[in-house]
Parts: structure tokens; C-alpha cells; sequence
């Protein structure tokens, strides 16, 4: 297991059209592509807000954006919580990974197999892995394989187009 610290990428703040921008500026996705919605939080655990959803290759890419930063703030401590107190509970995960939380920002970034924790679903909890999940101000990003047969290439070329700490 090898942890590694990134002190100088800091997490870009996106809102919806600037991400939508960079999803078809930087990785050549068509409009058509990407998929936008309001979330009303009855639907499901997130709290009201934008949704961004796309596939890049065998990448999901999917970005919440509330009106409150202290809801994305909130939303991101539950998940770097529950991934602090999980990850790689049975001593068996093999690769890299860095995480932050600070003011305003943070992020969990993890490649390598047995991760040991179900935060990023069940599905990823076993097996080779890359995701990585990134906050800032009103935003949330998540960037995961499509299924466990994926090509996790997608994932860091995602996670490289953004401009994000990544392992």
C-alpha cells in the first residue's frame, strides 16, 4: 500500500456550464453526451440540486452542484468520513491513494485493487479500482469506472482533463 501526498493541484471550482465546457473542450465529448438535471432530494440522498452525468470511455462522470457550499460540505465529510473510518479495513488493498479535506475543498483519490470500504458502492468495495471524488464550494465530482470490467484508463484521463490531484 503506498500513500502519496499532492500539496500543489488544488481542487478547480466548476459550475455546471464551465464543467460542461471542459467535459467537451478537453475531452471531445458532444453535447449530446452529457446529461443535465435538477435533483429534488426526495428522489434520492442528495440534497436539492444541478446533476451533470456523463460517460467518458469507460469513466462516469457525476457532479452535484447545490446552492449551499456548507450541503456539499456536508455531503463530502459523510464520504471522507466514512471512507477514513473503512478503508482497507482487512489489511488487503494494494495501490496508491491520497486524500485531503480542508476549508472549502478536498479529495479521495484511489487506484489499485481491495479498497477494503463500500463508500463508492458496493460494486467498487473488491477487485481493481480507480475513482476519484473531489469537492469544492458547491460542488461535488465524482469520477468512477462504469462497471468493474472498465478500462480505468478513462478514469485518470477524466480525472487529468479536470485538472485534479490524482495518484
Amino acid at each position: 500500500m503506498m500513500f502519496q501526498l499532492t500539496a500543489c493541484k488544488k481542487v478547480v471550482e466548476y459550475d455546471e456550464e464551465s464543467l460542461i465546457t471542459v467535459l467537451e473542450d478537453e475531452l471531445g465529448m458532444d453535447e449530446d453526451e452529457i446529461y443535465t438535471a435538477e435533483n429534488d432530494s426526495s428522489q434520492n440522498g442528495y440534497p436539492d440540486a444541478d446533476l451533470v452525468t456523463a460517460r467518458y470511455g469507460d469513466a462516469r462522470i457525476n457532479a452535484v452542484f447545490v446552492e449551499d457550499a456548507d450541503e456539499a460540505e456536508n455531503l463530502f465529510a459523510e464520504y471522507y468520513d466514512g471512507f477514513i473510518n473503512s478503508f482497507d479495513a482487512d489489511d488487503s488493498f494494494e495501490g496508491n491513494y491520497i486524500f485531503k479535506s480542508s476549508d472549502g475543498s478536498g479529495y479521495i483519490v484511489v487506484n489499485g485493487s481491495d479498497i477494503g470500504t463500500s463508500v463508492f458502492g458496493a460494486r467498487y468495495a473488491s477487485g481493481d479500482v480507480y475513482i476519484g471524488l473531489y469537492y469544492s464550494g458547491p460542488m461535488i465530482i465524482f469520477v468512477t469506472p462504469e462497471n468493474m470490467d472498465s478500462d480505468l484508463d478513462d478514469v485518470g484521463a477524466v480525472i487529468e482533463a479536470l485538472g485534479y490531484p490524482n495518484v
